[in-house]
C-alpha cells in the first residue's frame, strides 16, 4: 500500500497546532478516500483544575507543557456507500470492506495516546472506531458512555478503579452525524 503524509502548522499566541495529513493512495469507495487526520496541539500555561470538567483528578504545574492530540477517522465504507446511494443520516452498518478500513485506520494510529473518543450517534462511525481501537497498543477498552437518561447512566457506571484504567469512554452525539440534506419536490 502506498501512504502519502503532508504537515502544516498553526502558530498563534502561547498555542501551536501541528496538523498532519495521512491518506490513504490506495484506498478509495465512490471517488472518497479514507483519511486520517492527526492534529497535536502543545503550550505552556497555568490550568485551574477546579475549572475541569474531567472526572479524573490531575496535579498541574504552573508551566506544564501540554501536549493533545485530536485525530479525526472517517466511517470506513458502508453497505449504501457500495451500492452508490446517498447515506446522509440513515443508519446502516460497515461492508467488510469498511472494517477492513478501520481496522487499517486502527493500525495507522495505534502509538498515538487516546484518552477519549467522540463518534456519531450513527452505527458506522461507532463501528469504525471500536474497530480502530482493536488495533491501538494501549489495548485500552472502548466504552460507550450512555447519558441519555439518568437510568442509562446509572445502568453504565463503572465502579472500578482498575476498570477505569483499562477502559476509554466513547461519547456519541448525534450533532456528529452526517447532514441530511432534505429536497421535497413540489406536485404539479
Amino acid at each position: 500500500m502506498e501512504y502519502g503524509s503532508s504537515s502544516s502548522k498553526l502558530i498563534s499566541k502561547g498555542f501551536t497546532v501541528d496538523v498532519k495529513f495521512l491518506s490513504n493512495r490506495s484506498r478509495s469507495f465512490n471517488n472518497c478516500k479514507m483519511h486520517v487526520f492527526h492534529a497535536i496541539s502543545s503550550h505552556a500555561s497555568v490550568i485551574d483544575p477546579t475549572l475541569s470538567t474531567s472526572h479524573v483528578t490531575t496535579n498541574f504545574n504552573q508551566n506544564t507543557s501540554i501536549e493533545s492530540s485530536l485525530i479525526l477517522i472517517r466511517h470506513g465504507e458502508s453497505m449504501w456507500n457500495e451500492r452508490n446511494l446517498f447515506t446522509g443520516s440513515v443508519d446502516v452498518p460497515l461492508t467488510k470492506r469498511g472494517i477492513e478500513e478501520a481496522i487499517e485506520a486502527g493500525k495507522r494510529i495505534s502509538s498515538i495516546p487516546v484518552n477519549m473518543i467522540y463518534t456519531s450517534a450513527l452505527i458506522r462511525a461507532q463501528m469504525t472506531a471500536m474497530l480502530a481501537m482493536t488495533q491501538h497498543r494501549q489495548k485500552k477498552i472502548p466504552i460507550i458512555m450512555h447519558d441519555e437518561s439518568i437510568q442509562a447512566k446509572e445502568w453504565t457506571q463503572i465502579f472500578s478503579e482498575e476498570t477505569i484504567q483499562q477502559s476509554i469512554p466513547v461519547i456519541t452525539a448525534w450533532q456528529l452525524n452526517e447532514r441530511m440534506v432534505l429536497i421535497r419536490r413540489r406536485r404539479l
